[in-house]
């Protein structure tokens, strides 16, 4: 009679295909990628923030990382020559893109948001029409809303693309040492 009774407990396990198919093309394992704690899984995200933090040259962070839980070897011999790749090549393609998009889309929030906003309040639209009306009654908050996700999105890129810019001057070395030296 009642639908829950026929209906089996199915328990639903994320997957999304779009992280597997951006990781394989980028290739990169200190590729950026936003909001990564809310699209990656535990283990992924584990790894993720294993080689991010060597790409951004946080030996101290992996020294303290290490120390907790250790690599195994074969976990040891990829971040080695992962640190020996950065070395050659600091600079990853792939981060500058993500950090410029990021920044032009924070721009191009904040602009149409205020693009939207100041007519209306000016009073410059016409004041019998129920849609400018509607605009200024919510205004407020969209436009706050807008200009918060679109200065969150020039932060995020602007850090990027330094970061990117600073990569060559990292310590690589020093975390060379602290890999070796982990048993």
């Amino acid at each position: 009679m009642y639908a829950k009774h026929l209906t089996p407990s199915i328990k639903f396990v994320r997957h999304n295909s779009t992280i597997p198919t951006i990781m394989s093309y980028i290739k990169d394992k200190g590729t950026a990628i936003p909001f990564a704690s809310r699209v990656l899984n535990k283990e992924e995200f584990d790894k993720y923030e294993l080689f991010r933090n060597i790409k951004l040259g946080n030996y101290k962070w992996l020294d303290d990382h290490l120390n907790k839980i250790p690599l195994k070897q074969e976990e040891k011999m990829t971040a080695i020559s992962y640190i020996n790749g950065l070395k050659e090549q600091p600079y990853s393609v792939p981060n500058c893109f993500i950090g410029y998009w990021c920044t032009k889309f924070g721009i191009s929030v904040m602009l149409s948001s205020v693009s939207m906003v100041v007519p209306a309040v000016a009073g410059l639209g016409n004041k019998s029409d129920l849609i400018g009306e509607s605009i200024v009654a919510g205004s407020t908050l969209g436009f706050v809303g807008m200009n918060i996700a679109g200065l969150y999105g020039i932060i995020y890129g602007v850090k990027l693309v330094i970061s990117e810019f600073k990569s060559p001057y990292y310590n690589y070395d020093e975390m060379l040492r602290i890999c070796n030296k982990n048993k």
